[in-house]
């Protein structure tokens, strides 16, 4: 199954290219990675999560079931559930990027 996240570009880049995992800058999630089904993207852009980071984004196609990290539900701040990865994302199970402007909602 694909999940998606929304990712500031140069925060993937550089986990990219030194082929490291890739970890979501906010401290909101608790060192998690929100990911949600495509339908749901809005949503997600809207949560807290992303207040800070509104600018050069990229939207990560993930294939779940080569994503290394613990995989979880969760509820976000805003109340709506989400899937979540623990422990970083490995490059290899990204799929496919592609820009995502994002919204500005705060």
């Amino acid at each position: 199954m694909t999940i998606y996240h929304i990712a500031p570009r140069e925060t993937w880049e550089q986990a990219f290219s030194s082929d490291s995992l890739y970890f979501f800058p906010s401290s909101l999630t608790d060192g998690k990675i929100p990911c949600t089904d495509y339908s749901d993207l809005q949503d997600l852009s809207q949560e807290p999560y992303y207040v800070d980071l509104q600018y050069d984004m990229v939207l990560l196609y993930i294939d779940e079931d080569n994503v290394l990290g613990e995989r979880m539900m969760d509820s976000s701040p805003n109340g709506r559930s989400y899937y979540f990865i623990g422990g970083g994302l490995n490059p290899n199970a990204v799929t496919q990027i592609e820009s995502y402007e994002m919204g500005i909602y705060y």
